[in-house]
């Protein structure tokens, strides 16, 4: 799990927070991402190999131009279920994060 969101956990769980409610969070994430996404038809998004998790939305007749740069396609976003899946807290994980910050 990435440092940030272990983070994230952490002082959710240390604020109460369920995970119910963690979930709609991200669940609020997603659909503005998809809404921002919608916004821009046609538009195709792209990487670069020196900031692989940022990803650009450039028009389609730049494609050609970002690929002789370096970049790349950026790879299907995963459906909602697989990206609520990944996102869920594990307990195994959460309870190990609570014994260490109780040491």
């Amino acid at each position: 799990m990435d440092k940030t969101l272990s983070d994230a956990l952490a002082v959710a769980a240390l604020h109460g927070l369920t995970d119910r409610e963690l979930a709609s969070v991200v669940e609020a994430a997603t659909v503005a991402r998809r809404d921002a996404a919608a916004a821009q038809p046609g538009m195709v998004a792209m990487r670069h190999p020196s900031l692989p998790k940022v990803s650009v939305n450039v028009p389609p007749d730049a494609v050609e131009v970002d690929e002789r740069s370096g970049g790349q396609r950026a790879p299907d976003a995963p459906s909602d279920d697989e990206a609520a899946e990944d996102a869920a807290p594990k307990p195994a994980k959460a309870a190990k994060a609570a014994a260490k910050k109780e040491t």
